[in-house]
């Protein structure tokens, strides 16, 4: 069955696009020679690494792809937001055979994989990871406790809370960075569609209705901003529900474009977790 996730994931697959490797081979499946099955998805990390994937697998070893006969066929290489590694490993545990140990696995790459799974759904992953998590949380006590509160595993947070005590302040700053830039944008858009510090580019009464239609959607504060965002993903507040409303004047509906793309922008741009360990 598909989650609530699905719908945001399928807009993040683009699958229906424009084959653009049609005259090229298919990267190969990351278990190599021992997958017999034939490669008819493409996978483009983070890094720009191409990867090749089965719609059917993706289907099948998780909730959190579109189903096969929801998409079509592609060769289009479809945008994730994982590195190459973490997208190889987690591919690996989407296939009927031996799933990779991840004992030897240095623990940045485990809780990569560990935010992958969860993101994806891929249930296997996501047990092989919590089970090493769980073993070895208390090696990683800051790590183990973000990841516990995140998804959800109280036991692991119960055990490392108090190991976190010891930890440097400087340490525990790192992982909120993330959380800093999101406060930004969160900051940035409330300042953007507050009536108190608009700056009006021009006279137009298109802009006053469209900033009152979109700023009541908006939270009123930073806090409540970065839950919808959290919640809903940036297009959330990215809303273009009232958009039409500026379609008579083209400097308001550039001026909405180009705020919309700043935004976005300044979001993707964001530090990965796994960037700050």
């Amino acid at each position: 069955m598909i989650s609530a996730n699905s719908p945001k994931l399928a807009s993040e697959l683009n699958l229906d696009a424009p084959s653009c490797l049609a005259s090229q081979e298919f990267p190969s499946c990351p278990v190599g020679s021992e997958c017999m099955l034939r490669v008819d998805l493409v996978l483009k990390s983070s890094g720009g690494k191409l990867i090749g994937a089965h719609r059917t697998n993706m289907e099948h070893f998780s909730d959190g792809f579109p189903t096969c006969d929801s998409v079509t066929s592609t060769s289009e290489p479809v945008p994730l937001t994982e590195d190459g590694d973490t997208l190889t490993l987690l591919l690996k545990f989407m296939h009927k055979h031996k799933y990779p140990g991840l004992t030897p696995m240095d623990a940045p790459s485990v809780f990569a994989l560990a935010e992958a799974a969860e993101k994806y759904m891929v249930y296997s992953a996501m047990a092989s990871s919590h089970a090493y998590i769980e073993h070895n949380c208390k090696e990683h006590p800051v790590l183990s406790l973000c990841y516990a509160v995140k998804f959800d595993y109280l036991a692991i947070a119960d055990a490392v809370s108090h190991l976190t005590l010891l930890v440097s302040i400087e340490e525990i700053q790192r992982f909120f960075d993330t959380a800093r830039v999101y406060l930004s944008v969160a900051n940035s858009i409330l300042d953007r569609y507050s009536t108190g510090t608009k700056v009006k580019e021009h006279d137009c009464p298109f802009w006053d209705r469209y900033l009152k239609a979109t700023a009541a959607k908006i939270p009123s504060t930073p806090t409540e901003t970065l839950k919808c965002i959290a919640n809903e993903g940036i297009e959330g507040v990215l809303d273009d529900e009232h958009v039409q409303i500026l379609k008579s004047c083209d400097t308001c509906r550039n001026r909405e474009t180009e705020w919309r793309a700043d935004t976005r922008k300044r979001i993707f741009q964001a530090p990965k977790f796994s960037e700050l360990l």
